[in-house]
């Protein structure tokens, strides 16, 4: 979800009836170009999406697990180090700068809902992570690319009778997975 022009307007508004000098305002979102123009004429820092996720880290401090990942350079090929805990772009060997390939509302849509356990993989017995397909959600292996194998989610909003199990050679071809009900 983007924050606009006019969320930040009624945040200044706020601010300027409580006589503050200057506001912070926090959003786990983006935030369009236009708000962020008008923020920086009216004294207010935004925090937003992957910059609250650094800052979040960062106050953990060693207590943060830092999880490692890699990608490519989509201009030269070259393999670069990421950390979830760092949602700051990297350069490559050669200087090009590459993004991070997993975002913040990914790693957030990947938890599940409070009371719900994440099943273990019938296949590998690693747990299983939840995955926002075409379809609504569903259970994958965490071993992904390794394993294939895939469980209906029974918290999706059509009430699914039972759990069925599926594995890569159920698919038809590469990635147009059967239905899942």
């Amino acid at each position: 979800m983007s924050s606009d022009r006019q969320q930040l307007q009624k945040f200044h508004s706020a601010m300027v009836t409580d006589k503050a000098d200057a506001g912070f305002f926090v959003t786990t979102g983006r935030v369009t170009d236009g708000a962020i123009e008008f923020a920086k004429r009216v004294s207010i820092e935004i925090i937003s999406g992957g910059a609250l996720l650094d800052t979040y880290f960062q106050s953990l401090g060693d207590a943060a697990t830092d999880v490692a990942y890699q990608s490519l350079c989509i201009q030269c090929g070259d393999t670069v180090a990421h950390s979830l805990c760092s949602q700051s772009p990297v350069l490559c060997s050669n200087g090009h700068s590459v993004g991070p390939t997993i975002k913040f509302d990914d790693v957030v849509a990947a938890i599940p809902s409070p009371g719900i356990r994440a099943p273990k993989c019938p296949k590998c017995s690693t747990t299983m992570r939840l995955v926002q397909g075409k379809r609504g959600p569903f259970w994958g292996c965490s071993r992904w690319p390794a394993c294939h194998s895939t469980l209906a989610y029974q918290g999706s909003r059509r009430r699914r009778t039972r759990m069925r199990q599926s594995s890569w050679r159920d698919h038809s071809s590469w990635g147009t997975p059967k239905s899942r009900t």
